[in-house]
């Protein structure tokens, strides 16, 4: 990605987080904000992201770097103590409070499921699974190929 398409994105996000942070802190009731939880955000944001990023998954050749895993990392501990503080501190902004392992997995699994199991399957039906009759085609004419010899 360029550095300009990396510093627009980098903007966007910023404009976004500053506007949503403006929308809780200045009671602007149009937006819709105030009274959505922490909760309510991921279920949000993670079936989204997790469609938008399926096709790059397996084609991505590029290695993590190292701020990619500390980036990673500060996510996971954020979510951790968010986690922490959500159940045993009974912070009521996370949302968390009341929600269930099956509350937990529906959220988690089904982008995985979606993206994994579903996206591929219907590709394959609506393209009549032509990758894979063109694979048997190959085998039989490298195999008539090899007769030949």
């Amino acid at each position: 990605m360029s550095r300009a398409r990396k510093n627009t994105f980098g903007l966007v996000i910023v404009a976004f987080a500053a506007f949503v942070m403006i929308g809780y802190l200045v009671p602007l009731d149009w937006t819709g904000f105030q009274g959505n939880t922490l909760w309510d955000w991921i279920t949000l944001i993670v079936l989204p992201v997790t469609l938008a990023t399926v096709q790059a998954w397996p084609s991505s050749q590029r290695e993590l770097k190292q701020s990619h895993i500390l980036a990673f990392s500060a996510l996971g501990v954020a979510w951790l103590v968010t986690l922490i503080g959500g159940y045993a501190s009974t912070w009521q902004w996370t949302g968390y409070r009341g929600n269930t392992l099956w509350d937990w997995l529906q959220l988690l699994l089904a982008p995985i499921a979606v993206s994994t199991l579903l996206i591929p399957a219907t590709v394959r039906w609506a393209s009549g699974d032509v990758a894979r009759i063109a694979q048997e085609h190959e085998k039989a004419a490298q195999a008539e190929r090899t007769q030949a010899i």
